[in-house]
C-alpha cells in the first residue's frame, strides 16, 4: 500500500510493488515521482529521512539522508559575508546561497534500496516511472499550480536556469511561466538526471556532470559549495542511526483490551534521532504521561477532545519540548559538539518528570517577545507511507525546505537545491546548532512509526507522518492522541482540527512566539478558555498550510484468517508427508501394510485414515499423535469457532460479484457495534481538501444494521456530491480494513489474500469503478463511487 499526496506518485510505488519490489523499493519510486509532480515541495536536490520496519527481524532501522554545509567557509568568514557581528544572534536569509547544503536525497535513495530493498528490482526499474513522467509529462494539480505560481519570481531571480522548471510560452516574460491547473508539464532534464543516477549510482550524482553543474551555479550565485563537498558526502554516505522511541502508557494507551492481549497491547512510538526534531514529539508525549501520573491533568477520554484542558496541556508540553529541541537538536557528531547532551537523556522518565514540573494548569508559560513563528512559514515537504505484502513498512520524508528551496537550479538537471542551512544559528558562539563547516543543521522533517507488542513479537501498527515544518512533531502528537486516546480512525484523526504553536526561530531556547493557531472547527468555548489561561489565540479559517497535511497506514493482523491458514498449512504438511511415504514405499517395492481401510459413503477411505496408516499424522519429534486431519469443511469450521474464530462461509455466485464462491468471514455474534462512517461522536470530521461537502454542512449517514435499507439517503448524498465535484480527490484518505467491515457490512471478501496483514486505502484521484467493496443493499452499486486499493 502507498499513501502519499499525489496519485501518479502512488501508482509509481504500486508499480514497483507489482514487479516484486518491497516497501523500501516502492518508497524511492514514490519519492522520485513526487520530485517530478510536486517540485515545489521535494526533490533530489534536498534531504531525506526514513524509518524502516523489517517484518522478518521485527526491528526498526533509521536512515539519515541529510546533507552537510560546505567546508570552504568558516563562521567568521560567513559573519563577514552576511554583515553579522561576532556573537550576534541570528540566522541566514532563507534565499541566501549560503543556505545551500549538500543534497543528501540521491545518496539516501540509493542507500534505502541497497540497505532495505528486496534486491528483486534494479534502481533503473525503480526510477523508470518518474523518468516517464518527466519525459511524457503530467497534468498539474490545483495545489501544485498555486505553489508554482507563488514561487515563480523566486525561480526567476535565483539563477539563470529558471526556464527548466517553467512552462514554455511565447507570450510570457522570457518565454516561460508557471504551469496552470490541468496543463501538462514536462521535465526532460530531471528525467536525464534520474537516468544518470540509475546507471551510475551515487557516483553519477556526486561526481561528474551533475556535481559540476551544482557547484557552478551555487558559486555563480555567491556561495562556496564545491565538488569536494559533494564527493565527501558520497564517500561518507548517509548515517545509519539507532531510532528513538517511547512506550505509550498514559491516558489508557496500550492497555490490554482482552485477557489475552497482555504485552501484545503495548504501543511504542518511534522517531528519527537528531539532527531531526522527532524528539519533540517523544518529549511532549512523555510530559503528558508524567502530568497524568502527577495528577496535574486528568486522564483524557473521548469527551475531552480539543477541550480547553486538553489543548492547554498539549500546547504547554510542546512548548517545553521545543525549548529543549531549540538548543540540543543539531548534528550529533562529536567533532561539532563534544559535550552535547545525549538525546536519550532528554526522554528519560526522570528528566521528563522534572520538565513536567514547569507546567501550570491555571496559566500558560511566561510571556516571551521577539521573533515571528516559523510555523507561519510554508515549509514545503512531502511525506508518504508504504507497506508491502511481507509486512514491511517504511515511513519516508523528502524535502527541499521552503517552497522550491533556494530556487537555484543547476544547469541541465531539472531540480532546485535545498536551503536547509537557513536553520543554522550564527550566534551565540556556544549554541550547539551554530554554523560550522561540514555540519548538518537542525532538521524539521521527521518520519514516524508505531509498533505494538514487545521486542520478540513486535508488530507494525501505524506508519504515519505530518508535513509542515515545525508543525510536524505537533501533528505527530495530536494525530496519535486522536487515534489512541479519542478512538478515531486514521481518516478522522487527520481531518480533526489541530493546533499549532509558535515554536520560535530556534535562535535561543527561550525565544517563542506566544501565538497559538487554531484550525477552524475548534469550539468558541475552547477559544475563550485558552484566552482566559493567557494564550494569544488566532483562529485560521479554511484550508491553511500551517497545520500540515499527513498520511497514515494502519496495519492490523486478521486473527480469524490466521487460524484458518495455520490449520490449512498444517494439513498441507500432513498430505505432503503422506505422499513422501507412499513414494518411499513404492521405491522399495513395499505393498500396503495391514488390512484394507474402511470405505466412506463415497466409496473411498477417509483421507485421515490413509494418512494415519502411513504415519503422516504422527509427530516424529515427540512420537505422539499430531493434529487430527479434518477433511470435512463444516467440522473444521466448528472446531475453529469453538476457539473464538469468525465464521468462514462461501458466497454464492451472482451477477454483482466477480468473487464466485470466494470465502468470506462473517463477524457473527462477535460483530462490534456499527459506527457511523462519516462522523465521529456528534461532530462530523473536517472533510478532505477536495471533499464535495462543505466544512460547515458535512452530511452524515447512520448505519445501524447491514439489513436496513439506507439506499435512498445514501444515493442522494453521493449523487449530490458528484454533481458538485465530478473528481473527488483527497490528500489523506485512509480506511482500515477491519473498520471497513464494520461500516459497510457484515462481511468482507478475502479472496486471493496471500498474507495475514492487510490494510486498505482510498487513494488520491478521480473516483472510479472497483471490485473491492461490496454494498449491503443491492439497490446501490458502490463500485460506481469508490476506488479501494488493497495491498495485503
Amino acid at each position: 500500500m502507498v499513501a502519499c499526496t499525489q496519485p501518479l506518485a502512488a501508482e509509481a510505488g504500486h508499480r514497483i510493488l507489482r514487479q516484486g519490489g518491497n516497501a523500501a523499493d516502492a518508497a524511492v519510486a514514490v519519492a522520485a515521482a513526487l520530485n517530478v509532480t510536486e517540485p515545489a515541495s521535494t526533490g533530489i536536490g534536498g534531504d531525506i529521512f526514513c524509518l524502516f520496519y523489517d517484518a522478518k527481524t521485527k526491528r526498526i532501522h533509521a536512515l539519515n539522508g541529510s546533507g552537510r554545509s560546505t567546508a570552504k567557509i568558516d563562521l567568521p568568514t560567513l559573519h563577514k559575508e552576511l554583515g553579522v557581528k561576532h556573537g550576534q544572534k541570528g540566522s541566514m536569509h532563507y534565499l541566501s546561497p549560503h543556505t545551500v547544503t549538500v543534497p543528501g536525497a540521491a545518496a539516501g535513495w540509493v542507500d534505502t534500496v541497497q540497505k532495505f530493498g528486496s534486491k528483486k528490482v534494479s534502481l533503473e526499474q525503480i526510477l523508470t516511472p518518474a523518468i516517464e513522467l518527466g519525459e511524457d509529462g503530467f497534468p498539474v494539480s490545483e495545489l501544485c499550480a498555486r505553489l508554482w505560481s507563488e514561487s515563480e519570481d523566486i525561480l526567476r531571480n535565483a539563477s539563470p536556469n529558471f526556464r527548466e522548471l517553467l512552462k514554455r510560452d511565447p507570450k510570457a516574460e522570457h518565454f516561460a511561466r508557471a504551469p496552470k491547473v490541468g496543463e501538462v508539464m514536462r521535465n526532460p532534464t530531471l528525467a536525464k538526471t534520474f537516468r544518470t543516477l540509475a546507471a551510475e549510482g551515487k557516483k553519477g550524482f556526486y561526481t561528474g556532470r551533475i556535481a559540476q553543474a551544482i557547484t557552478d551555479v551555487v558559486q555563480l550565485c555567491g556561495g562556496y559549495l564545491d565538488v569536494d563537498d559533494l564527493k565527501h558526502h558520497m564517500d561518507v554516505g548517509p548515517h545509519h542511526a539507532d531510532p528513538m522511541s517511547i512506550k505509550l502508557t498514559g491516558h489508557g494507551i496500550g492497555k490490554p483490551t482482552t485477557k489475552n492481549d497482555g504485552a501484545d497491547a503495548e504501543l511504542e512510538l518511534w522517531e528519527h534521532p537528531p539532527n531531526g526534531q522527532g524528539i519533540v514529539a517523544l518529549m511532549a508525549l512523555g510530559i503528558l504521561q508524567e502530568l497524568e501520573k502527577s495528577r496535574a491533568i486528568p486522564s483524557f477520554s473521548t469527551s475531552n477532545h480539543n477541550s480547553t484542558t486538553y489543548l492547554h496541556a498539549v500546547i504547554e508540553a510542546l512548548r517545553i519540548a521545543f525549548a529543549d529541541a531549540g538548543w540540543w537538536v543539531t548534528d550529533p557528531h562529536p567533532e561539532h559538539n563534544p559535550n552535547l547532551k545525549k538525546p536519550t537523556d532528554l526522554i528519560s522518565e526522570h528528566y521528563l518528570a522534572e520538565r513536567a514540573k514547569l507546567f501550570s494548569p491555571t496559566k500558560c508559560s511566561d510571556p516571551v517577545h521577539g521573533e515571528p513563528s516559523p510555523a507561519q512559514n510554508s515549509c514545503d515537504t512531502v511525506y508518504f507511507s508504504v507497506t508491502d505484502a511481507e509486512g514491511n513498512g517504511i515511513s519516508f520524508i523528502n524535502s527541499i525546505y521552503s517552497s522550491f528551496g533556494s530556487g537555484i537550479i543547476p544547469e541541465g538537471c531539472g531540480f532546485t537545491l535545498q536551503n536547509r542551512g537557513a536553520n543554522f544559528q550564527l550566534g551565540p558562539a556556544d549554541h550547539p546548532n551554530i554554523y560550522a563547516p561540514r555540519k548538518r543543521p537542525y532538521h524539521t522533517i521527521i518520519p514516524a512509526l508505531v509498533t505494538k507488542g514487545g521486542a520478540e513479537n513486535r508488530q507494525l501498527h501505524y506508519v504515519y507522518g505530518v508535513m509542515g515544518g515545525f508543525m510536524q512533531p505537533q501533528g505527530h502528537v495530536q494525530v496519535l492522541m486522536n487515534m489512541e486516546v479519542f478512538g478515531m480512525d486514521p481518516q478522522q484523526a487527520l481531518d480533526a482540527p489541530r493546533v499549532c504553536i509558535g515554536a520560535g526561530m530556534l535562535k535561543d531556547a527561550d525565544v517563542f512566539d506566544r501565538t497559538v493557531y487554531l484550525e477552524e472547527g475548534i469550539t468558541q468555548d475552547t477559544v475563550a478558555g485558552l484566552e482566559k489561561l493567557g494564550h494569544k489565540v488566532k483562529v485560521l479559517n479554511r484550508f491553511n498550510a500551517v497545520f500540515g497535511r499527513g498520511q497514515i497506514i494502519k496495519c492490523r493482523k486478521d486473527e480469524d484468517l490466521g487460524r484458518y491458514v495455520e490449520m490449512l498449512e498444517q494439513q498441507q504438511a500432513q498430505l505432503v508427508a503422506g505422499l513422501q511415504e507412499l513414494y518411499r514405499r513404492t521405491q522399495n517395492g513395499q505393498g500396503w501394510e495391514g488390512p484394507p481401510l474402511k470405505e466412506s459413503s463415497n466409496g473411498t477411505p477417509l483421507t485421515h485414515d490413509i494418512l494415519e496408516r502411513l504415519g503422516a499424522l504422527r509427530s516424529r519429534r515427540h512420537n505422539v499423535d499430531a493434529e487430527h486431519f479434518e477433511e470435512d469443511f463444516n467440522s473444521l469450521q466448528q472446531r475453529l469457532l469453538a476457539n473464538g474464530a469468525g465464521l468462514l462461509q462461501r458466497t454464492p455466485s451472482d451477477s454483482s460479484s466477480d468473487a464466485c464462491l470466494s470465502p468470506t468471514f462473517s463477524q457473527g455474534s462477535r460483530k462490534p457495534p456499527t459506527r457511523d462512517p462519516l462522523s465521529f461522536s456528534k461532530l462530523p470530521p473536517t472533510p478532505p481538501t477536495y471533499s464535495p461537502f462543505s466544512q460547515h454542512a458535512s452530511p452524515t449517514l447512520s448505519v445501524d444494521s447491514p439489513n436496513e435499507n439506507h439506499s435512498p439517503s445514501l444515493q442522494r448524498v453521493v449523487d449530490e456530491g458528484l454533481q458538485q465535484h465530478q473528481a473527488w480527490a483527497s490528500s489523506n484518505m485512509v480506511i482500515d480494513t477491519t473498520d471497513a467491515v464494520n461500516q459497510f457490512g457484515s462481511s468482507i471478501d478475502f479472496a486471493a489474500m496471500p498474507s495475514l496483514s492487510h490494510t486498505s486505502a482510498i487513494p488520491n484521484g478521480t473516483i472510479a469503478p472497483c471490485l473491492s467493496m461490496r454494498d449491503w443493499n443491492r439497490d446501490i452499486d458502490f463500485h460506481r463511487y469508490f476506488t479501494a486499493a488493497m495491498m495485503y
